[in-house]
Order: C-alpha cells, then structure tokens, then sequence
C-alpha cells in the first residue's frame, strides 16, 4: 500500500473524525471576499507549519485580503508543539504581525481562548514576552511564537485562521480609525491577509509517523472507502489493528 494512505487509515481506525466539510459563512471576515491588497509591496504568500507530521506548506498565492484555502490542509496530532511560519512580502522591515486561530469547538467563530498564538498585541506576543516599540522590536515582530494543541483534543478536522495585521486581536481582521477596513490601520490599509484553511488533528499511535509523511496530502473519505473496498474482507477487519503495529508492514497491503 502506498505510505500516504497511512493517515487516511489511521483516522478512520480512530473512528471519530469529524465532518470534513465546514461551511466558511460561519467564519465572520469583515472584508468583502473579492478585496484585493492595495498595498502595493506587501503580501501573504505562503503559510508553514511544522508539526510531528512534518513540515507542511501551503501557497496563498493571490493578492486577495481573504483567501479560503479549504482545498488545502495541514495536520498534526493531540499535545503537538506547533510552529508556524509566514512567507509576507514586505520591506526590510514588516511593520505587520501575525494571529492564529484555531475553531477547538467547531462551533463556526474564534472565541477569545481560540486566538493560540500571535507575535504582538498591546506591547507583548502569546507568551508574555515584552516586546519594544519600534523598528527592531513592534515592527520586527512578524512570526507567531510555537503554540502547543491541547492534549485533549479529539481527533477530526478543526478550521485554522492565519492573519497577518497591525497589533490586532479581530479574528475578522482590523477596522482602521473610520471605522472601516479600508482607513487608517485597517487591514486593507495596511496590507494584511487572512488565509482559512482546514487543520486535521490525527490520532497519537506507537509508531514513527516520520515513516509516513503526509506533506501537500488532502484527506478524503472517499479514498478511505475505496482503498478499503478493494481489499479482501479479513484484511478489512484487520486493517486498524494492523497499522497501530507496524509502519513497516504497511508496504504488503495492496
């Protein structure tokens, strides 16, 4: 069997992951969805995340304010230490900072306790830590420290927010001094982004999940159903015992 049905497997073998699809309606922006960047040199255009499944990325790669990137996904597993990193176009100096959200209740918004990582707010980042005013400490301040999933989290798909702005906690992104996102310090004003994008939480397991990396991979259903339904029927009732043993043997099942 090819490794990258691995994941696949082992989230259907934990027999709790959530309803793929999410609804972006839910998910309150307070751009207009075709809002294009008219800052002219600044730009999101890729989001990292480094968890223990790897080092993943994902390519914005237009000049809209919000990008929905459903299409795309990222996974990790329950407790990881998460690290996420931007490719923002912008000078020398960014002069922006980063949120992250992540919907833990999938109840369609980002609550307060859901904003898990962001590199300044009110003269601090996510961690406590202090940081200056000025060119090398607010305006160098770009990239959101590590977070860290909760432990208890269930495994199944949950919506992750990235969003680059100036020292501003809206999920929705900032209203500048009118009131509007296109005055002063709004988010249009000042070239930020907004990119939404599924992240898959995938069960702890007793093996080496470096074996079978699932980098630039979308998990569907219907793959799951189809590999299964075409293998034999003992081999279909062994299959998530199976792979909880040995990523090794994963090769022999096809």
């Amino acid at each position: 069997m090819p490794l990258h049905y691995s994941t696949l497997l082992l989230t259907l073998a934990a027999s709790s992951l959530t309803a793929l699809a999410q609804s972006t309606a839910h998910y309150a922006v307070n751009v207009e969805k075709n809002q294009t960047i008219t800052h002219a040199n600044r730009q999101l255009r890729s989001v990292s995340l480094q968890s223990a499944d790897g080092l993943q990325t994902q390519t914005v790669g237009t000049r809209l304010v919000y990008n929905d990137l459903s299409a795309k996904t990222f996974t990790a597993l329950p407790g990881d230490a998460v690290h996420l990193s931007l490719d923002y176009q912008s000078g020398a100096i960014p002069w922006m900072h980063s949120y992250v959200y992540v919907d833990l209740n999938n109840d369609g918004q980002f609550a307060a306790d859901e904003l898990l990582s962001y590199s300044y707010s009110k003269g601090k980042n996510s961690l406590g830590k202090n940081i200056e005013k000025g060119a090398q400490g607010a305006g160098n301040s770009l990239q959101p420290p590590t977070f860290q999933l909760p432990q208890t989290l269930a495994v199944g798909q949950y919506r992750l927010r990235v969003k680059v702005d100036w020292d501003n906690t809206d999920p929705a992104g900032a209203k500048g001094e009118d009131g509007t996102v296109k005055g002063e310090n709004g988010i249009v004003k000042n070239g930020g982004a907004i990119a939404d994008l599924p992240s898959t939480c995938i069960p702890q397991p007793s093996l080496r999940w470096h074996s079978i990396s699932t980098r630039n991979m979308p998990i569907f259903m219907p793959n799951v159903v189809h590999f299964l339904s075409n293998r034999s029927a003992d081999k279909r009732s062994h299959c998530a015992s199976f792979l909880w043993k040995s990523p090794t043997n994963l090769r022999s099942w096809r």
